[in-house]
């Protein structure tokens, strides 16, 4: 279910659950506060007559009645999770209309793809954002194994085996696919969104709205090496980049020039904002998020 259905559905249910618990104060005549204690009886015993004294006697032990809020509260309560309050708060998240304060910083846990996925920067990255995002399941190795998409090219899965040193990688759309394998098996409304071809003042409308985004990049921070390799999906050329690495954009600060990231070879670093973007800029700025 999309986040659109599923927060009709919501209100759907709230609103019921406040018709249920209004009932006895709608059968009120109007021009009465009907919160006020003790409306109900008062009205009802304005002009009483013998031949509605029983249905009298039944009003006024009405009187007494509170409206019955546990059904409201009940779907409340079932609304309490990160993905339907984030839906619920901001339905159309529009990053070009998004405020940018002067820095931000993600909560994000930091996770190594070393020794276990010496070529698994891709698959290490999204299970850091599935683990912010509340999926404490999310392991590593476990993607890997039963998510994580194989294809015979980069670009709509992975090419090698990221547990050796001869695996290549795998692109956004492959990791979208593998992102949206894992949250539909767990019920879950989220759903990733390939963000390629974005400017950096869209990525940093994503942190501001608290959303980490996997960015493509290049291994230690060094200059991208183009392959010449190229392989087009849905209009769009993705080329092989030989130093190709993948993390996580976790925060910004414009004072200071400066980003942080989550980078499954070297941990939380902080890197020069300028030099971070001629990187994504140069892999063909790629990125994923999580909505």
């Amino acid at each position: 279910m999309n986040n659109q259905k599923k927060i009709k559905k919501i209100c759907l249910q709230i609103v019921m659950g406040f018709t249920v618990a209004l009932i006895p104060l709608c059968m009120v005549g109007t021009g009465e506060n009907i919160f006020a204690h003790g409306t109900h009886g008062n009205h009802r015993e304005s002009n009483p007559t013998s031949a509605d004294s029983s249905q009298d006697s039944s009003a006024a032990a009405d009187t007494s009645m509170e409206p019955d809020t546990s059904v409201f509260k009940e779907y409340i309560y079932q609304i309490d999770n990160l993905e339907t309050m984030k839906a619920i708060q901001n339905p159309s998240f529009d990053p070009a209309s998004q405020q940018l304060p002067e820095s931000v910083q993600l909560d994000v846990e930091e996770i190594y793809q070393l020794p276990e996925l010496p070529t698994g920067c891709e698959i290490t990255s999204l299970t850091m954002l599935l683990r912010y995002y509340g999926f404490k399941d999310a392991e590593k190795t476990m993607m890997a194994d039963q998510y994580l998409v194989y294809a015979d090219q980069y670009v709509t899965g992975f090419y090698g085996d990221p547990t050796t040193e001869k695996g290549a990688g795998i692109y956004p759309p492959g990791l979208v696919e593998t992102t949206d394998n894992f949250l539909q098996a767990h019920g879950s409304s989220l759903y990733a969104k390939n963000l390629t071809g974005s400017t950096m003042d869209i990525l940093y409308a994503y942190l501001a709205h608290g959303d980490p985004v996997v960015v493509w990049s290049t291994q230690y921070f060094n200059d991208n090496i183009p392959s010449g390799i190229i392989e087009s999906y849905e209009g769009i050329d993705y080329e092989w980049d030989y130093n190709e690495h993948c993390i996580v954009l976790t925060g910004y600060n414009f004072a200071t020039g400066t980003v942080t990231v989550h980078d499954p070879l070297e941990g939380i670093v902080e890197r020069d904002a300028q030099r971070f973007q001629e990187l994504y800029e140069g892999l063909g700025s790629m990125a994923m998020v999580i909505q």
